[in-house]
């Protein structure tokens, strides 16, 4: 094949995603449509910070447009809120746009470089298909404004500079993305029991970094009381019954139980004692025999990915979040690219069917509110992880062969 047919073919999906972007801010604008509710919240309650007003426990745009997030965040928004909404709010949208490209890029790279070595049929093609997969996520994510493929983005870069060596900038990306989602807490699992203590040095100087800079630019006391605002608002919307897709929904469908903070603070920590028996079961595998660096580069890669796709079905949150399982969606496909067969083929398109085609506007009002009354992107984040887990433990075998 000609080098440069081969380069046309690899980048097609930067084309593909940039056209997408592109037809969707064009025809937002036009139709006044590009309302970025999520990108406004932060916008608002950031020039409220700047003008010494109440940041927490009041709507900013719509009703529900509560900030709840780290008040460090709004510094990094301050730069948006001196331009007016409309000029700051185009200028996000194109900054997620390129970040969304530089994630596809990044996955790729990881999962070709560690994964799929010799194994590259069909690369290109299966990462179109990994965007069709979150099409219907990544225009709501859009139309919105949210933060999740900056979130993706981080936490894909913090993995890549971990497997290059370069553990302590990988900490201090990843207390960024924790400071913007706490909840990517998770991840740590990850990281303490592969004892990754640069990275976490790292991230606990991004964390000790931003509370200087906070005090240093509002005071002792003004920062204090904004951490304690995030605090009880985050406790606040950990309690509410808001997601339709996580496990504490689908519990609620089908023991009816009760959908509250304790509850839900019992399915995350079940949760991470499950992701913990997971990196211990791959660590006793390899406990004992040769270290292998690209067997323990797998096990770190498949944790991370996993740890990260489950963030949405533990926690309150909305659909758009699901995009967390981007990585894990083109490590399925790009697996069975290599390895076809029938049953992963129908599993796949029943995950599909689930997780990409929930929306009234594709499959009508009937389906598409019978799809939110069950969980459907909920319940097919949960096959995708499990297919994952599956999948794992094959390639863990085909190691064994080869040592």
């Amino acid at each position: 094949m000609d080098i440069n047919e081969s380069r046309t073919r690899k980048y097609l999906i930067v084309w593909i995603i940039c056209i997408i972007c592109f037809v969707i801010l064009f025809f937002e604008t036009i139709n006044h449509r590009l309302y970025l509710n999520d990108f406004k919240v932060y916008y608002e309650a950031t020039k409220a910070l700047l003008t010494g007003s109440q940041v927490y426990g009041i709507p900013f745009g719509l009703d529900t447009g509560m900030f709840k997030y780290s008040p460090f965040v709004l510094f990094l928004f301050i730069p948006f809120a001196s331009l007016p909404f409309t000029i700051s709010g185009i200028l996000y949208f194109l900054i997620i746009t390129t970040l969304l490209v530089m994630s596809f890029l990044l996955c790729r790279s990881i999962l070709v470089t560690n994964l799929f070595q010799n194994r590259k049929k069909h690369e290109a093609l299966f990462t179109i298909l990994a965007l069709v997969f979150i099409s219907n996520h990544l225009y709501r994510e859009l139309h919105l404004g949210n933060t999740n493929i900056i979130l993706i983005f981080l936490f894909l870069t913090s993995l890549k500079l971990i497997l290059d060596g370069k553990e302590y900038t990988a900490g201090i990306l990843f207390g960024i993305a924790l400071l913007l989602k706490p909840y990517l807490l998770l991840l740590g699992i990850v990281l303490l029991f592969h004892k990754k203590w640069r990275v976490i040095a790292g991230t606990s100087f991004m964390i000790v970094l931003q509370g200087i800079i906070m005090i240093l630019s509002l005071g002792f006391t003004k920062s204090l009381n904004l951490h304690a605002e995030w605090i009880r608002t985050m406790i606040t919307h950990s309690g509410s019954y808001g997601s339709t897709n996580n496990i504490a929904f689908l519990l609620h469908n089908l023991f009816n139980t009760e959908i509250s903070a304790t509850n839900n603070l019992m399915i995350i920590a079940v949760s991470a004692l499950l992701i913990s028996g997971f990196v211990i079961y791959n660590l006793e595998l390899k406990s004992g025999k040769p270290t292998r660096e690209v067997v323990s580069r797998k096990n770190f890669i498949f944790e991370w990915f996993i740890a990260a796709a489950a963030l949405p079905s533990i926690v309150n949150t909305d659909t758009q979040h699901f995009m967390y399982s981007l990585p894990l969606i083109m490590l399925i496909l790009f697996y069975f690219a290599q390895n076809p067969n029938y049953m992963l083929g129908i599993v796949l398109s029943v995950i599909f069917l689930l997780y990409g085609t929930n929306s009234n506007d594709l499959v009508g009002d009937t389906i598409g509110n019978f799809f939110d009354r069950i969980g459907a992107v909920g319940i097919s984040n949960i096959m995708i992880i499990l297919v994952t887990v599956y999948i794992s433990i094959i390639e863990k075998r085909k190691d064994v062969l080869y040592e």
